[in-house]
């Protein structure tokens, strides 16, 4: 509206200023007329070429002025475009709900005599495709551990085990082809011998299980323990 105003201002005064030119160029040309009665011809004809342009000058300054007028109220009483409704955004779907797999110790309590062996083996129940499996177990100095085996849970790709100072750390995976795994399944077995009588426990630090695509899959640890008796006299 503002721009409308200014053009309506600009209008008014190129008008007014073109009838005023216009109108001394007619007054101009009449008093030689009259005053002189020797005017020249050419006189006489600049004074009217003058006043036509004038007069054309005036009506484009007027076009103009009314063109660009109703160029800008078109453009301000245009109805905004309404912008197209926006296309709703589907819900993320969740992800299913996988039950806990249960990770062990088979026998998760034994007995033995100080200087014998036993074999345990770290085993897994109620798996939902499992791909890759990792465990770190940690027990006292009343035992010690060696001679791990991998399992039929995770065969494919085994990183070098840690069977000393209390650690036994094991890691491996499932390589395509081979399909993940659902049901139970052994991940290692591995030797202890009781080393010093009571009884020693056999706890998981840390368990995780994993997917095709690397995601953890949940799951529940459960420790185990080892009774070493000392030797009969």
């Amino acid at each position: 509206m503002g721009i409308l105003s200014t053009m309506g201002i600009l209008g008014t005064i190129v008008l007014a200023a073109g009838v005023v030119v216009l109108l001394l160029l007619i007054a101009l040309g009449l008093v030689a007329i009259v005053m002189s009665d020797q005017a020249e011809r050419r006189t006489v004809l600049a004074v009217v070429v003058i006043g036509g342009l004038s007069l054309l000058l005036l009506l484009l300054c007027c076009g103009t002025a009314a063109g660009l007028a109703w160029y800008f109220t078109t453009q301000t009483s245009a109805p905004a475009p309404v912008p197209p409704p926006a296309r709703p955004v589907p819900p993320p779907v969740p992800r299913p709900l996988v039950p806990p797999a249960s990770i062990s110790l088979v026998p998760d309590g034994a007995t033995v005599a100080q200087g014998e062996s036993i074999s345990v083996t770290i085993y897994i129940t109620d798996a939902t495709g499992l791909y890759g499996v990792q465990v770190h177990l940690t027990h006292d100095d009343g035992l010690s551990a060696g001679g791990l085996v991998p399992g039929t849970c995770a065969s494919d790709f085994v990183a070098p085990p840690r069977t000393a100072e209390g650690q036994i750390e094991f890691a491996a995976a499932r390589v395509s082809p081979h399909p993940p795994l659902s049901g139970d399944c052994d991940v290692a077995t591995f030797t202890v011998t009781g080393e010093a009588p009571g009884t020693h426990v056999i706890a998981f630090d840390d368990a995780i299980l994993a997917d095709s695509n690397g995601n953890a899959l949940p799951v529940l640890t459960r420790d185990g323990s080892i009774t070493v008796t000392s030797p009969a006299p």
